[in-house]
């Protein structure tokens, strides 16, 4: 009999989870309304002793500003301009400082300093014929893909936000969080997003734009255009 030095290999891929949940999670083209389905029990809250607490006003201007943050599925109507999306880009997404050392500082918390999101954005513009995919190391915006006829706005499936003239798609290839983190790394991944949405959300309103964050969209579109090795985990319009 041949010796094997090493009968099994228990490590096994550590990205198989990952794999498993986002395939079965994604909601297709024609199946969408019928995979999510709506959970019908009351949550049950418990009164426990407590400590009540003095209800606050809003009384700096960040306070205000998180006090008033709402969704707003209508566009402002404000026009959008190249110093806008450079700023919006910058302060919510981009590079904001770095270390003694020349480590470089994102504008959002991410899980091990990995910053393993990609972000991907279209601009209802004549001049802007692309997808592009935002360089924050250089601030700069990386011609993608073309897209004329910017078909990337089906991808949404609520129309009315489609129409939205910044699309900004929040996705991952997963090569540098799971190197890290393995098997936890796409749930580390999906809070970072959270955080880069947020700070979207929270600059549009501070600029006066409606912004509306989106979880259900066509991925096999976004797929097909951008590339299968990306997943799409959030949508963000902003107009």
């Amino acid at each position: 009999m041949k010796r094997h030095d090493q009968l099994w290999d228990l490590t096994g891929k550590r990205n198989t989870l990952r794999e498993l949940y986002h395939h079965n999670a994604m909601i297709s083209e024609h199946y969408h309304s019928l995979r999510i389905k709506p959970v019908k029990n009351h949550r049950k809250w418990d009164l426990l002793e407590a400590i009540p607490l003095k209800e606050p006003k809003a009384e700096s201007y960040l306070e205000q500003m998180l006090f008033s943050r709402r969704t707003i599925r209508e566009v402002s109507g404000k026009e959008i301009d190249n110093e806008f999306i450079s700023k919006l880009l910058k302060f919510s997404v981009g590079i904001t400082g770095s270390t003694a050392n020349g480590y470089q500082l994102f504008s959002y918390p991410s899980p091990g300093t990995t910053y393993a999101t990609t972000v991907f954005i279209s601009i209802a513009q004549e001049k802007h014929k692309y997808i592009y995919r935002y360089n924050a190391y250089d601030h700069s915006l990386e011609k993608f893909s073309e897209d004329v006829d910017r078909r990337i706005s089906d991808v949404i499936y609520d129309k009315k936000l489609s129409e939205f003239p910044i699309i900004i798609f929040l996705a991952s290839d997963y090569q540098l969080i799971e190197e890290v983190y393995g098997e936890i790394a796409y749930r580390l991944l999906c809070l970072e997003m959270g955080h880069m949405a947020q700070n979207i959300s929270l600059y549009s309103l501070e600029k006066e734009y409606h912004s509306v964050c989106i979880g259900g969209y066509n991925e096999l579109l976004f797929k097909e255009m951008i590339g299968k090795q990306y997943d799409l985990h959030y949508v963000v319009v902003v107009g």
